[in-house]
């Protein structure tokens, strides 16, 4: 059926900041079937991007994270998909009129699985769950930030839960020499699936040069540099981060479809052997994207 858009709840929290970030929230009622968030920043000036304005959201079902990122990190990993997914822009830089809107996707339009209803994965079904909360850390230094939006939903399929969903996890790990390893980087033997692994550069700029993943005896990826690993997800019909300071991406789920995922289900054991660009300094961004049930 056609679905249905309107605006989010009000976001509370919201506020002019000069030394510590701000939370604000919105909340997403039960007896919806969530297929996106289109999510507006702006600040009075018009001097700042949306990624500017905000870091973290989390989205959140029964006080849990299903899934944290940054805005610049979730507009990065839509982008994996094609340009048409970037952020959109209203007005123009540094007039009071701009405006920039970040979509977050449930109903995953590129996502294809052929148990599922129209060969698309299912949206969102908040069925039997306390709706959605959205959590959205507001930046420092901002004067008059504003944060709206829209949802986008049908009606919620009373017939079955929510079940199962695209989770992302993030972890913060701080290698210090190059190659590193690290070992039990997921959560194993968890009824999830994985699709899709993204190693972010450090806080000082090094990048992932090489990588290798293991679980348990099975090699999925042998030493492979980034410029093959580029090259072979553009062959995919993938869009790659091509800057100087690259991400690198491990996707599992090369034809979109949700049965062509590895399930971590039994597994035990896990290795992720990473070169870098140098010798690497400061933190850097993990994500996994996987799906099972929540959290």
């Amino acid at each position: 059926m056609t679905p249905l858009i309107v605006p989010l709840p009000t976001f509370q929290g919201v506020s002019s900041n000069t030394s510590a970030t701000v939370q604000a929230t919105s909340r997403i009622p039960a007896g919806v079937m969530l297929r996106k968030i289109m999510l507006w920043a702006t600040v009075a000036a018009g001097n700042k991007m949306l990624t500017d304005i905000i870091g973290d959201i989390r989205l959140r079902i029964n006080s849990k994270d299903q899934r944290i990122a940054t805005a610049d990190e979730i507009n990065q990993l839509n982008m994996l998909n094609g340009p048409d997914f970037a952020l959109s822009e209203a007005g123009s830089i540094g007039t009071a009129n701009l405006a920039q809107m970040l979509t977050i996707h449930f109903r995953e339009p590129w996502r294809t699985d052929p148990t599922s209803n129209n060969g698309r994965i299912y949206a969102w079904n908040l069925n039997g769950v306390p709706g959605l909360e959205l959590q959205l850390d507001i930046k420092t230094g901002l004067a008059s930030p504003s944060v709206y939006g829209f949802y986008e939903y049908e009606p919620v399929d009373g017939s079955r839960p929510l079940g199962a969903i695209t989770k992302w996890f993030r972890q913060d790990v701080g290698p210090t020499v190059t190659p590193s390893d690290l070992a039990d980087s997921f959560s194993l033997n968890q009824p999830n699936r994985l699709h899709s692994v993204h190693l972010f550069p450090t806080a000082s700029g090094q990048f992932v040069t090489k990588a290798s993943l293991k679980f348990g005896s099975t090699l999925y990826l042998d030493q492979v540099d980034y410029l093959t690993q580029q090259g072979n997800l553009v062959a995919q019909g993938i869009t790659p981060d091509g800057s100087a300071t690259p991400r690198y991406d491990i996707i599992l789920d090369q034809s979109d479809s949700i049965l062509d995922t590895l399930p971590l289900q039994g597994l035990i054991s896990q290795n992720l052997k990473l070169d870098f660009s140098g010798a690497p300094s400061g933190n850097m961004h993990i994500i996994t994207q996987l799906s099972g049930e929540r959290e």
